[in-house]
């Protein structure tokens, strides 16, 4: 491994680490004490082991050059906590603080007279736990704007959503929310629709609980606000959290779908 990381700074400025919390971790409960901080008793998003070690001797041998990133949320570690790493987000400070880090690794970064960097991607959807669970593996598999020109609501925007866990869920629409980076939404109603055949129904009017067995595809809308035209809201559908946060309390548990 230390031959690779030579030879990758031989031709590389700095290497970004990202750090993600694919695992799931937490102190043995022979080793805590009261006083022990909420992630060392519960299970936390934590890098994978491979990911550590590989970041640990990256920095090691070339701390300056070394950039380390955290998406989402991770269970902190002390040496290198707040010093070192950039919680990335959606927000313009931790954009133009991880510019700051590259430009100390010396990359030559330059952001005069461009705006573009401070709103392009979605980072605060990575804010997600590791395990299925309750969003047992509900799959966004589509999402349509259409202007709906004969409909009361217009425009409308479609999301259809997948059931691939394997079990019948109970899912109940508990609302929606605006996300950053996402469409500013006029009217979300608590109303989704199950897919029979090639017909969703009910066909006029939708539900806000319904049982889904596997395999099959439910959908949900909101009616966006006048300053997002047609074009905008094609565009949007076809990238990946532009949309909202759609709330749904699945068998029972709450979960929270970045759309």
């Amino acid at each position: 491994m230390g031959d690779v990381l030579d030879k990758a700074f031989q031709y590389s400025q700095a290497a970004l680490v990202f750090l993600t919390g694919d695992d799931l971790a937490r102190l043995g409960t022979r080793y805590q004490s009261p006083n022990d901080p909420p992630e060392e008793k519960q299970l936390m998003p934590q890098p994978r082991p491979n990911v550590l070690f590989e970041l640990g001797m990256a920095f090691g041998r070339y701390p300056d050059r070394t950039v380390i990133v955290s998406l989402g949320y991770t269970r902190q570690f002390s040496d290198i906590v707040g010093r070192h790493v950039v919680r990335l987000t959606n927000t313009v400070p931790t954009r133009k603080k991880l510019v700051g880090r590259l430009k100390t690794a010396g990359c030559p970064v330059n952001i005069d007279h461009k705006d573009e960097w401070m709103t392009i991607g979605d980072f605060d959807a990575t804010a997600q736990q590791p395990d299925l669970s309750g969003s047992a593996a509900l799959k966004i598999i589509r999402r349509r704007a259409h202007p709906e020109d004969t409909a009361q609501f217009k425009p409308k925007v479609w999301v259809e959503i997948r059931n691939d866990s394997g079990t019948c869920l109970e899912v109940r629409h508990m609302g929606w929310e605006h996300a950053p980076m996402g469409i500013q939404i006029k009217y979300g109603p608590a109303s989704m629709q199950l897919k029979l055949e090639k017909v969703f129904c009910p066909e006029k009017e939708g539900l806000e609980h319904l049982h889904v067995p596997p395999d099959h595809t439910i959908r949900a809308w909101v009616q966006p606000t006048m300053q997002h035209d047609i074009t905008d809201l094609e565009q949007r559908c076809q990238t990946e959290g532009r949309i909202g946060v759609l709330h749904l309390r699945v068998n029972g548990q709450d979960v929270k779908l970045t759309v």
